[in-house]
C-alpha cells in the first residue's frame, strides 16, 4: 500500500494513553493519519485496560477519536503471524506483536513500536521504535 501508512502495535498506544516516554511520536504519527491497528493489537489494549479496571466503553470512545482504523488479518497475513510467532521465540515476540509485524509487512508499512527487541527484525520489516 502506501508508504504513509503506520501499524500501530499495542505498547505504542499503550505508551500514548499512559502518556509515557514515546506518547509524542505515536501523537505525530496520528495527526500525519494512516494509523491502523490489527485487531489482535486491539483485543491486546482492551486486555491491559480491563486488567487495569478501565472501562471498556470509555476505551471505546477514546479509541474512535483517536482515528485509528482498524484491520483484521485474513489467511495469509495471519499465517506469516503465526510463522513469525515460531521463529521470534529468542526475542520473546507476543501472538500480537507478531500480528503488527505482519501486517505492517503485507501493506509495505512500518510498524511503530514501544518494544526495541523488535530493532533486530528490522532487516526483514520496517520498523520504528518510539523510546
Amino acid at each position: 500500500m502506501s508508504e504513509g501508512i503506520t501499524v500501530l502495535d499495542a505498547s505504542a498506544l499503550l505508551a500514548l494513553l499512559h502518556e509515557e516516554a514515546g506518547a509524542g511520536t505515536v501523537e505525530t504519527a496520528l495527526l500525519r493519519g494512516g494509523v491502523v491497528m490489527s485487531t489482535v493489537n486491539y483485543a491486546e489494549v482492551v486486555g491491559c485496560l480491563a486488567r487495569w479496571g478501565i472501562s471498556g466503553d470509555g476505551f471505546r470512545d477514546k479509541f474512535r477519536d483517536l482515528g485509528i482504523e482498524l484491520m483484521g488479518l485474513d489467511e495469509p497475513v495471519a499465517f506469516q503471524a503465526g510463522v513469525l510467532k515460531a521463529q521470534s521465540r529468542s526475542l520473546g515476540l507476543s501472538l500480537g506483536d507478531c500480528a503488527c509485524l505482519a501486517l505492517a509487512k503485507h501493506l509495505s508499512a512500518k510498524a511503530l513500536t514501544a518494544d526495541a527487541a523488535w530493532t533486530s527484525l528490522q532487516a526483514e520489516y520496517k520498523v520504528e521504535t518510539i523510546r
